[in-house]
This record gives C-alpha cells, structure tokens and sequence, in this order.
C-alpha cells in the first residue's frame, strides 16, 4: 500500500519559530507556524482532493457556524451527552461492570 503525505508546514518554518520562541525578547509571546496562509475552502478542497472526494459545495456563513457550535457545546453541557449524566437520567449513578464487544466478523 502506497502512503503519500502532504505537509501542512514546512520544517524551516518549524525551526525558525523554535529559534525566534527561544529569543529573550519575545518571552510570552504566540507563533502561528505556517508555510502559507490558507482559507478553510482551501484547506477542505486540499483535503478532498487528497481523499479523491468531491470538495465540498454548500458552507455556512461563520456567524452561524459559530453560534451553532456555541448551543452545541450548552447542550452537550445539560444532556445526556455529558459525563455521567446519563447513568443519573437511567436511576443509577453505578458504572456497568461488564460489557460486550461484539466482533464483525461473528455476524
């Protein structure tokens, strides 16, 4: 099986940031390690041509994607979806002490 890869940084840009991160002077201060600037189309158009796929055509504006993730993490929060909130929904606090795998190839 054939592997191919595709950076998303180039090494020199990686030694860099170390040496200018390792300078008295810029003590506290962020890097952002890029090779070049790219748009998240871009990026996903990357991704899909990687995979052989088709790229994506529909988007959302980023207000909205933004404000569905923002409900998205709430509800996570308050649901079942959080730690040990579902055994409290079912009328236990008691993890299962067993469980089954159950294998595909068995079916």
């Amino acid at each position: 099986m054939e592997t191919t890869t595709s950076p998303l940084f180039n090494p020199r840009d990686v030694v860099q940031c170390l040496r200018l991160a390792f300078e008295r002077d810029n003590e506290g201060t962020d890097f952002n390690v890029v090779s070049f600037i790219a748009t998240m189309k871009e990026l996903f158009e990357e991704i899909a041509a990687e995979m052989q796929l088709k790229p994506p055509e529909k988007h959302l504006p980023y207000q909205v994607a933004y404000v569905a993730a923002v409900f998205t993490e709430l509800f996570a929060k308050k649901s079942l979806l959080s730690p040990g909130s579902g055994l409290k929904a079912l009328g236990t606090t008691r993890k299962p002490r067993e469980f089954w795998v159950i294998d595909q190839n068995m079916m």
